[in-house]
């Protein structure tokens, strides 16, 4: 029994009590697979011109580098010398379309809402995403140490009532925001409509895909868009149904080390870039250092330092295969082994979602509210 008890001393036991109104809904982060709008910069003009050996201006190769970093079709056709002057986050967001111009219908508890509301701007590996019911930038990142790419978005959130650790104050209203549900079904559920323009669709960065990528995530999580996500097609109604499991710890269990009991709480581990600790987060940073070291520079979606020096397209090969790292695994002909050893545990008090998808085709044709833009559009 005490063999037993040294090896694994923390006992999971299961309780379906929980009323689904003490946990939030979970945050859905929506990028668009189309990365430019066709009036500031076309990528098959840029490989037409590649290929018939013309040169381009230099706004034009400037931006080709930019779109270099979301684009995978890119490296295939294109090989990008090292460059000093490259602005990757000013030039994806002039070319990329406002959160407006994308998400142009929003419904909540049943009733319209105006989607610069409920939903963010976010600099993710995918470049500027849109995320709904997501923390804000100042309470999931150090304001201090992040750079300000990161907190330089179009429109922020509300202040949140909420954590891991203590969930809602008991005199937070419905209202209460990260949002969370008061029953199951509909009711509680956040509708949207997402649309793009077809002049906009270019094989050159959507290879074969349409549509979008969509992650399901923790509300102070930043998504992971290469990890875990799903595609979502154009012209097709998905509903996604979520299912929460809530995993709280013992305040017993702290007198424990974090090895022991395999979990870190929220006061336990300090993370340079994030005011939260949670494992995804803590993985992000620990990426970000490791992509560093490596490659003298990280991703414009990495969280950085002010001064640190983003991976120009040069050095896109080079971060890509960071992207594979995980804690325990040691790259082959790299010695930075402070950095290897992140030692991320889970959080102590988490949830995870469980998401069930379904999909139908959409008739444009039957919508049951007026739409502002022209339909062959």
């Amino acid at each position: 029994m005490y063999e037993k008890w040294n090896s694994n001393p923390v006992t999971i036991a299961y309780d379906s009590q929980m009323p689904i109104s003490t946990i939030p809904l979970p945050a859905v982060t929506v990028c668009p697979l189309i990365k430019s709008r066709v009036e500031v910069f076309n990528l098959t003009w840029a490989m037409e011109m590649f290929v018939q050996n013309l040169t381009m201006d230099t706004n034009s190769k400037r931006k080709l580098r930019a779109l270099a970093h979301v684009c995978p079709f890119v490296e295939y056709w294109k090989t990008f010398s090292y460059s000093k002057k490259e602005t990757v986050v000013p030039d994806l967001r002039k070319m990329s379309h406002t959160l407006q111009d994308v998400i142009v219908y929003c419904k909540w508890r049943f009733s319209v809402v105006p989607c610069k509301d409920m939903m963010v701007e976010q600099l993710l590996d995918d470049g500027i995403c849109y995320t709904f019911n997501s923390l804000s930038s100042g309470e999931i990142y150090r304001a201090d140490k992040i750079s300000l790419d990161f907190l330089n978005m179009s429109n922020t959130t509300p202040s949140s009532d909420w954590t891991r650790e203590e969930g809602y104050p008991s005199d937070t209203g419905f209202n209460g925001y990260p949002f969370r549900p008061l029953s199951n079904g509909l009711y509680s559920a956040f509708i949207f409509m997402a649309t793009t323009r077809d002049i906009d669709r270019d094989p050159m960065c959507m290879t074969a895909y349409t549509g979008y990528k969509i992650a399901v995530h923790s509300p102070d999580e930043v998504a992971r868009m290469k990890d875990s996500f799903f595609r979502i097609e154009s012209l097709s109604v998905v509903t996604l149904t979520i299912t929460p499991t809530v995993y709280k710890a013992s305040p017993i269990l702290r007198k424990y080390s974090p090895e022991k009991r395999n979990c870190y709480f929220s006061n336990e581990r300090h993370l340079k870039f994030f005011r939260i600790y949670n494992k995804v987060n803590c993985e992000t940073e620990c990426n970000a250092n490791y992509t560093l070291a490596l490659c003298g520079c990280v991703k414009f979606s990495m969280p950085r330092s002010p001064g640190t020096k983003i991976c120009d397209a040069s050095k896109i090969a080079c971060y890509s295969q960071t992207t594979i790292y995980r804690p325990g695994v040691e790259p082959t002909n790299f010695n930075h082994k402070k950095i290897l050893n992140c030692n991320c545990l889970p959080s102590c008090n988490s949830i995870k979602y469980q998401v069930e998808m379904s999909r139908a085709p959409l008739s444009s044709k039957r919508y049951p509210w007026k739409l502002d833009f022209l339909e062959d559009e």
